[in-house]
């Protein structure tokens, strides 16, 4: 055998060794808690020596925190899993946001979950370190849904870190209710009841009921989108119909940075887009909508190359910073009469031109939240 095979070998002992310490903290942490578990229930529970669980956690701490860290990140893809499912990926952030709610309490339904991670992490890590992680999963994912609904126009504008902060603490009530409930099925039936009915309170109408105080809500339209159906508009109004598209995309892009080209391929599940086929997708739909619809020029796009693109990460940097000074050049030579007036949409149909640029406005914030959740799912290279 040679020194590198040798090598691999070890390092593939190390990391048998280390899953069964994992399996092993995992069962008896989720059974008995972590103050009534040992190192030897650990030890004898994974068939290892004192001195394999010593080398690879000195306390029995750092076993529970590598435990609880693997607890979040499955519970997030599977949130992923539902938020980015086949059925979920033609609709808008808010549903998405109702979906993996949801998605958190089923998860939450595992007693592991409950007993390690939301029962002792806050106490056995202190309540820094447990917020830190669950700024990287939970807390975190619900952040990124909360602002893309915001930015989608789909709920109201306001504080996200709050807002974040209230729900996720009602969702983990709410999990533990129903895990302690003596009819199970009912408890979650009427959690998710009550799920629904706090984010539909959120939820900025798009049929025509009355908005909030002071919101004025516009009359829905053929994009699905409520928009004021004036003869034209103001340069105002254009300038933040397209800055709006070109924020989410600049987030799109940034989630590029710190990646190899082997992870922008990567994605949370089938049938859903990767990082570097949202950033290239987002951006050709952009100049569609804003420099061929609402500028009249010529542009030419193969949607399906979209999707199989092998552009590298920094060709796409380039792109970007090429096609946003070209997005903002035309918007500035726009008139916002071009608001009011009606073009023929690829896919839509006859739109307003203000309609046109929601609709990009939307797309883009839709897959922005999609980027940045895959990129906090992304596995290390």
């Amino acid at each position: 055998m040679s020194k590198v095979e040798q090598q691999i070998r070890k390092a593939e002992q190390s990391e048998a060794t280390r899953a069964s310490l994992l399996k092993a903290g995992r069962e008896l942490f989720g059974e008995r808690g972590f103050a009534a578990t040992s190192r030897e229930d650990i030890v004898e529970r994974s068939g290892l020596t004192r001195g394999a669980f010593h080398y690879h956690f000195p306390r029995k701490e750092d076993l529970f925190l590598a435990v609880h860290e693997g607890i979040e990140q499955e519970v997030v893809r599977k949130i992923a899993a539902t938020v980015f499912s086949q059925s979920s990926t033609s609709v808008g952030p808010w549903e998405q946001l109702r979906d993996g709610g949801q998605a958190f309490l089923d998860a939450c339904l595992d007693p592991a979950v409950q007993r390690i991670t939301l029962l002792d992490a806050p106490s056995v890590l202190g309540w820094e370190k447990w917020r830190e992680i669950d700024s990287k999963y939970g807390f975190g994912l619900l952040r990124t849904g909360l602002q893309a609904a915001m930015d989608a126009g789909a709920i109201e504008a306001q504080p996200v870190e709050p807002l974040a902060a209230f729900i996720l603490g009602g969702l983990i009530e709410a999990a533990m209710l129903v895990a302690r409930a003596d009819d199970v099925d009912r408890a979650r039936r009427e959690v998710s009841e009550s799920l629904d009915r706090l984010l539909n309170r959120l939820r900025i109408p798009a049929d025509g009921e009355e908005s909030p105080p002071k919101k004025r809500v516009m009359p829905p339209s053929k994009s699905g989108v409520p928009v004021c159906r004036g003869a034209g508009g103001s340069a105002r109004e254009l300038a933040s119909l397209c800055e709006s598209t070109l924020r989410s995309i600049d987030r799109i892009v940034s989630c590029l940075d710190g990646i190899t080209e082997q992870q922008a391929d990567w994605s949370p599940a089938q049938e859903v887009s990767s990082l570097r086929v949202l950033a290239v997708h987002s951006m050709a739909n952009a100049e569609q909508a804003v420099i061929g619809l609402i500028a009249g020029a010529e542009v030419t796009r193969l949607r399906a190359s979209e999707f199989s693109t092998r552009e590298t990460l920094p060709a796409i940097r380039t792109a970007w910073r090429e096609l946003r000074e070209r997005l903002e050049t035309s918007i500035e030579a726009t008139a916002p009469e071009e608001l009011g007036r009606e073009r023929m949409h690829p896919r839509r149909g006859q739109l307003l031109g203000r309609e046109v640029l929601l609709v990009a406005s939307r797309h883009a914030a839709e897959h922005m939240a999609h980027a940045e959740l895959t990129r906090q799912l992304l596995p290390s290279d």
